[in-house]
Protein backbone atom coordinates (compact mmCIF):
# COMPACT_ATOMS: atom_id res chain seq x y z
CA UNK A 1 0.00 0.00 0.00
CA UNK A 2 2.57 2.70 0.94
CA UNK A 3 4.85 2.37 -1.75
CA UNK A 4 2.48 1.61 -4.67
CA UNK A 5 5.07 -1.48 -6.01
CA UNK A 6 3.42 -4.64 -7.52
CA UNK A 7 3.41 -7.26 -4.77
CA UNK A 8 2.71 -9.91 -6.79
CA UNK A 9 6.19 -11.33 -7.53
CA UNK A 10 8.03 -9.57 -4.19
CA UNK A 11 8.30 -10.45 -0.52
CA UNK A 12 5.86 -8.70 0.97
CA UNK A 13 4.86 -8.20 4.69
CA UNK A 14 1.10 -8.28 6.43
CA UNK A 15 1.11 -4.52 7.78
CA UNK A 16 -1.71 -3.40 10.76
CA UNK A 17 -2.39 0.23 9.10
CA UNK A 18 -3.19 1.12 12.66
CA UNK A 19 0.00 -0.17 14.86
CA UNK A 20 -1.61 -3.48 16.73
CA UNK A 21 0.88 -2.41 19.54
CA UNK A 22 -1.59 0.64 20.21
CA UNK A 23 -4.90 -0.77 18.93
CA UNK A 24 -4.74 -4.19 18.79
CA UNK A 25 -7.08 -5.32 15.92
CA UNK A 26 -6.62 -7.91 13.29
CA UNK A 27 -9.64 -7.30 11.34
CA UNK A 28 -9.05 -7.67 7.52
CA UNK A 29 -9.63 -4.12 6.83
CA UNK A 30 -6.72 -3.39 9.21
CA UNK A 31 -4.02 -5.49 7.33
CA UNK A 32 -2.34 -4.12 4.56
CA UNK A 33 -0.06 -5.76 2.15
CA UNK A 34 3.47 -3.93 2.46
CA UNK A 35 6.50 -4.04 1.06
CA UNK A 36 8.74 -5.62 4.48
CA UNK A 37 10.38 -2.53 3.99
CA UNK A 38 7.54 -0.13 4.56
CA UNK A 39 6.23 -2.83 7.29
CA UNK A 40 9.85 -2.36 9.10
CA UNK A 41 9.42 1.60 8.88
CA UNK A 42 6.14 2.11 9.70
CA UNK A 43 6.66 -0.09 12.69
CA UNK A 44 4.65 1.18 15.37
CA UNK A 45 3.56 4.44 14.32
CA UNK A 46 0.23 5.37 12.81
CA UNK A 47 -0.09 6.49 8.77
CA UNK A 48 -0.27 10.16 8.65
CA UNK A 49 -3.88 11.37 7.08
CA UNK A 50 -1.85 12.71 3.73
CA UNK A 51 -0.47 9.32 3.43
CA UNK A 52 -3.88 7.59 3.71
CA UNK A 53 -5.02 9.48 1.46
CA UNK A 54 -2.52 8.90 -0.99
CA UNK A 55 -2.73 5.44 -1.07
CA UNK A 56 -6.91 6.03 -1.39
CA UNK A 57 -7.04 4.04 -4.18
CA UNK A 58 -4.75 1.30 -3.73
CA UNK A 59 -6.28 1.06 -0.44
CA UNK A 60 -9.82 0.50 -1.87
CA UNK A 61 -8.60 -1.92 -4.76
CA UNK A 62 -7.25 -4.27 -2.00
CA UNK A 63 -10.43 -3.89 -0.20
CA UNK A 64 -12.59 -5.10 -3.26
CA UNK A 65 -10.68 -8.19 -3.73
CA UNK A 66 -11.18 -9.05 -0.13
CA UNK A 67 -14.88 -8.03 -0.50
CA UNK A 68 -15.03 -9.85 -3.55
CA UNK A 69 -13.99 -13.30 -2.07
CA UNK A 70 -17.35 -15.06 -1.18
CA UNK A 71 -15.61 -16.77 2.60
CA UNK A 72 -13.93 -14.05 3.32
CA UNK A 73 -17.00 -10.99 2.01
CA UNK A 74 -19.07 -11.13 5.62
CA UNK A 75 -15.94 -11.11 7.92
CA UNK A 76 -14.76 -8.22 5.91
CA UNK A 77 -18.32 -6.38 6.28
CA UNK A 78 -18.86 -7.30 9.69
CA UNK A 79 -15.84 -6.56 11.39
CA UNK A 80 -15.78 -3.04 9.85
CA UNK A 81 -19.11 -2.78 11.16
CA UNK A 82 -18.17 -3.62 14.66
CA UNK A 83 -15.21 -1.94 14.98
CA UNK A 84 -14.75 1.59 12.70
CA UNK A 85 -16.95 4.72 14.55
CA UNK A 86 -20.08 6.26 12.53
CA UNK A 87 -20.63 3.14 9.67
CA UNK A 88 -23.96 3.09 8.39
CA UNK A 89 -25.10 -0.65 8.16
CA UNK A 90 -24.58 -1.84 4.44
CA UNK A 91 -21.66 0.89 3.60
CA UNK A 92 -19.62 0.89 0.78
CA UNK A 93 -16.10 0.59 0.40
CA UNK A 94 -15.68 4.61 0.27
CA UNK A 95 -17.59 5.22 3.67
CA UNK A 96 -15.71 2.63 5.01
CA UNK A 97 -12.62 4.42 3.88
CA UNK A 98 -14.16 7.58 5.56
CA UNK A 99 -14.65 5.41 8.74
CA UNK A 100 -11.45 4.55 8.65
CA UNK A 101 -9.90 8.31 8.38
CA UNK A 102 -12.27 9.19 11.39
CA UNK A 103 -10.44 6.17 13.28
CA UNK A 104 -7.27 7.12 12.82
CA UNK A 105 -7.78 10.81 13.83
CA UNK A 106 -9.63 9.19 17.32
CA UNK A 107 -6.15 7.11 17.68
CA UNK A 108 -4.16 10.02 16.88
CA UNK A 109 -5.94 12.06 19.56
CA UNK A 110 -6.60 9.75 22.30
CA UNK A 111 -3.10 8.01 22.04
CA UNK A 112 -1.03 11.07 20.96
CA UNK A 113 0.54 8.34 18.37
CA UNK A 114 3.78 9.21 16.06
CA UNK A 115 2.82 9.49 12.56
CA UNK A 116 4.71 8.08 10.20
CA UNK A 117 5.00 10.17 6.65
CA UNK A 118 5.75 7.11 4.32
CA UNK A 119 8.88 6.08 2.79
CA UNK A 120 11.88 8.59 2.39
CA UNK A 121 11.98 8.85 -1.88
Amino acid sequence: MWSHQDLHRHHYAVDHCFPWSRWQNNDLWNLLPATERANATKSDRLPAAALMEHARQDILAWWEILDAEPTLASQFSDEAQASLPLLPSGADLTQLFDSVLLQRQRLKANQQLAEWQGLAK
